[in-house]
């Protein structure tokens, strides 16, 4: 690896972990000057880097932030991707389901609600148009096609209530069916505190474009976004209200597409933490809350 990187004209800073390193280039007198470098990335995510996002007049952002791709290389017949693009040194936004004292969100401040609101206004500000052939619309995105299949799955589980089944096949037969689809915006897909580094500027950077099989980067209804975050958010009751307040207020999103959002999200999340009974269950009733109107 080393010698590879020397032949790229890098040094090793730090190793953040198995396939990202922070570099710097070896022609670079000022050390300060570091990148990230992602190996073994997707296809999408060089794209993503290379080709679209510089298009992007980010001057113009209020909060966002996105990174751009310097350089970038592939092995072996364009397999292997490797990218270097911007390092964001700042602060990490304390969210994680695994730490008692951050489950649930239960460590994030009101204030965090603007800094959401800001970055989803800048996303709707971006020409979607410069994604064409590059990211999917949500109705193609492998997490949103198998959402019926994903309900058997937790309803097989015995997660999800079995009398709740087909009320909620018919609220995700009509948002496959592409009704309500307006304010389309790019997200990566996994839009949460986890992706996002507070940097000095006081913007935030969203990292992490890669596709997963859960949460693809693509272009998706606003409110998909604004509520996969509110589903992250379970033990902060007063954050989530005063949240679904804002957004609403923001950008004129009816109950009924948010109800709607809630539950394709919140499935979606269950079927992820299905091994984890407890957390897939307060999942499980984000989503009887969506079917029973209760938002």
């Amino acid at each position: 690896m080393k010698t590879q990187l020397n032949m790229f004209g890098l040094n090793i800073v730090d190793n953040l972990k198995r396939n990202v390193l922070i570099v710097s280039e070896t022609s670079v007198t000022n050390k300060d000057q570091t990148y990230l470098l992602k190996l073994n990335t997707s296809e999408q995510e060089v794209r993503l880097l290379r080709d679209c996002f510089p298009k992007i007049n980010q001057r113009d952002f209020g909060v966002l932030q996105l990174p751009v791709a310097h350089r970038v290389g592939s092995l072996f017949n364009n397999k292997d991707w490797w990218v270097i693009m911007d390092y964001f040194k700042g602060e990490s936004i304390n969210w994680d389901e695994r730490n008692p004292e951050c489950i649930g969100g239960k460590n994030i401040s009101l204030d965090y609600i603007n800094v959401l609101t800001g970055i989803l206004a800048d996303l709707k500000s971006i020409d979607i148009g410069l994604f064409s052939g590059v990211l999917p619309s949500v109705e193609s995105a492998p997490w949103y096609t198998s959402l019926k299949n994903k309900l058997t799955k937790l309803i097989s589980c015995q997660l999800f209530p079995p009398s709740y089944r087909q009320k909620a096949i018919n609220m995700i037969e009509f948002g496959l069916s592409g009704e309500s689809k307006k304010d389309l915006i790019l997200t990566n897909g996994d839009f949460q505190f986890r992706n996002f580094i507070k940097l000095t500027n006081g913007k935030i950077a969203v990292i992490d474009w890669t596709e997963n099989s859960y949460n693809t980067p693509n272009i998706e209804p606003l409110e998909f976004a604004a509520m996969y975050q509110w589903t992250l958010m379970w033990a902060n009751i007063a954050w989530q209200n005063a949240y679904i307040k804002k957004i609403t207020n923001k950008f004129g999103i009816s109950k009924d597409r948010l109800k709607f959002s809630l539950l394709i999200k919140s499935i979606n999340q269950a079927h992820l933490w299905r091994g984890a009974p407890e957390l897939a269950k307060i999942q499980v009733s984000h989503s009887i809350q969506a079917l029973e109107g209760q938002i």
